[in-house]
């Protein structure tokens, strides 16, 4: 993940916190996500290059999710329950 700085985040925050207030459902989330990366699109010209970053743009932010947040809950849940036993 691109860590903007602090200022930067500013412009994108209240407009984050303000749309996050009006998803409640899974469709509503991934038609705001679809929406920002085809404007993406759009505003970078229509062409592999723009289409290979777009797809970057999304799995990089798959992969934060993951390290950032599931990753360490995951942690949490096996050591509270313990890790996977292999059964013979």
């Amino acid at each position: 993940m691109p860590y903007i700085t602090q200022q930067q985040r500013l412009k994108f925050n209240k407009h984050i916190k303000a749309l996050a207030k009006e998803i409640e459902f899974t469709g509503d989330c991934n038609y705001v996500i679809t929406s920002l990366i085809h404007h993406f699109i759009v505003k970078n010209k229509v062409c592999y290059d723009t289409f290979n970053s777009a797809i970057g743009i999304l799995e990089c932010a798959k992969q934060e999710l993951y390290r950032g947040i599931i990753g360490p809950y995951e942690k949490m849940k096996k050591d509270s329950n313990g890790g996977l036993t292999i059964i013979r």
